[in-house]
């Protein structure tokens, strides 16, 4: 075994014709797995740290979904929300607009119906229209407010 080898904890298991030892990790594996996890814990919390407001944002969204009725009353808050959130500008990914309507679209869908029908903005009329598969906008959602980096 060759210095360079004992160093870095590899063991030769068996040599090739071409003289290229198939190589098997030891101690170096969980070197790796400690660094890649430090990376990956290091990425996601600056992932957090700079969409925090996009992090804090889906949050309220969840809270609205959850505290407001299904009703006409309800779409102030709901419009006033929907502006605030198209105002963000996520550090390394693009705005989750569309997983934000799906999920108001499934989770309220009387007021959905009440902004496509009534709706004297064409950004809020564009909006409706945008739609996609309810569990993937959930995954994707949850995702985002575990840190973790998705584009």
């Amino acid at each position: 075994m060759s210095a360079g080898n004992k160093l870095c904890g590899v063991r030769p298991l068996i040599k090739l014709s071409m003289k290229q030892p198939i190589l098997i990790m030891n101690c170096l594996n969980r070197r790796n797995f400690n660094t890649v996890t430090y990376f990956r814990r290091k990425m996601r919390d600056e992932f957090v740290e700079r969409n925090k407001e996009l992090i804090d944002s889906l949050l309220k969204l969840q809270e609205l979904l959850d505290t407001l009725p299904d009703t006409v009353e309800s779409i102030p808050a709901f419009t006033q929300y929907i502006r605030s959130f198209l105002r963000i500008r996520p550090t390394g990914r693009t705005l989750p607009t569309i997983e934000m309507m799906t999920t108001i679209k499934r989770r309220k869908p009387n007021l959905y119906q009440l902004f496509k029908r009534h709706s004297n903005d064409d950004m809020l009329s564009m909006l409706t229209n945008l739609d996609m598969d309810y569990e993937l906008a959930q995954l994707k959602i949850e995702r985002i407010l575990q840190g973790e980096v998705i584009a």
